[in-house]
């Protein structure tokens, strides 16, 4: 959909000068704000709104909006491009190419980067850069761009950034710590079968040893969902992960949910209904 552009017009005589804009209806306006931007090119992002429309009105100066349509937002799909792209980067690497059949689960999401006016996407800088706003109050740090594989360097020059306005330990630690469940692994499997414990293992490292206690409360780890996959796992992710749908189990902490069939997703449905 193209956007609507309301101009506005103005009046002036020995009184001063009233600026109106006759055609707009703000029936459904439900909150405004008021954006002021210390540089240029400074990018500000809504993102996921399906149902409120954006009404943006310039003061002074001028702006680019930008949008990102979403076919379906129940059910997200990659687009022919993106898969084809995609397809070709792979086949520049392997003798034996791969075809749109070859492919068995995908996923769709929109990651902010910084302009630089590079027209390929592969060439746009995943680098990062800071924002901080301390005219009005407690400061507003910004934080443009970034990945995954730089985000503990990304979060130690945060806390640098902020140890002008807050108390923070000068000294960095996290170069030598080790991720989550990654300390040398050294764990009775007690009850759990020797299948499961391998998987839970690869998945969690040494945080096994609290698995164990979630497998003991229940009698043989609890009703089986799928496979090598309990009840108790998912009391586990709701309780110490903070997972609140099947979505959250089976993607976002598991990765289980590329070949799941949908009657073992309908009895997890059950399952998570009983613990949350």
């Amino acid at each position: 959909m193209e956007p609507i552009i309301f101009e506005s017009k103005s009046n002036s005589d020995h009184r001063g000068t009233v600026s109106f804009t006759n055609d707009l209806n703000l029936n459904k306006v439900v909150r405004t704000y008021k954006v002021i931007n210390k540089q240029a090119r400074t990018v500000r992002a809504w993102h996921g709104h399906k149902i409120e429309e954006k009404w943006i009105s310039v003061e002074d100066g001028e702006f680019l909006v930008c949008a990102v349509k979403v076919e379906d937002f129940e059910n997200p799909k990659i687009t022919y491009e993106e898969k084809t792209y995609l397809i070709n980067s792979v086949n520049s690497f392997i003798k034996k190419e791969i075809v749109d059949n070859d492919i068995v689960w995908t996923y769709s999401g929109v990651r902010p980067l910084i302009e630089d006016n590079n027209h390929k996407a592969s060439r746009v800088s995943r680098d990062y850069a800071f924002e901080i706003d301390d005219k009005n109050g407690a400061p507003i740090l910004t934080v443009f761009g970034g990945k995954l594989t730089t985000y503990r360097k990304l979060s130690e020059k945060v806390l640098k950034k902020l140890s002008k306005y807050i108390v923070v330990s000068n000294k960095t630690w996290t170069s030598d710590e080790v991720l989550p469940g990654a300390t040398d692994i050294n764990v009775n499997s007690k009850n759990i079968p020797k299948k499961v414990f391998k998987r839970l293992i690869e998945t969690y490292g040494a945080k096994v040893s609290k698995l164990n206690e979630y497998y003991n409360e229940f009698n043989a780890g609890g009703d089986l969902i799928f496979e090598d996959f309990y009840e108790f796992e998912v009391k586990y992710l709701i309780k110490e992960e903070m997972a609140r749908t099947s979505e959250d189990i089976l993607f976002r902490r598991t990765k289980l949910g590329i070949n799941f069939p949908k009657e073992a997703k309908d009895k997890l449905e059950i399952i998570l209904k009983r613990h949350l």
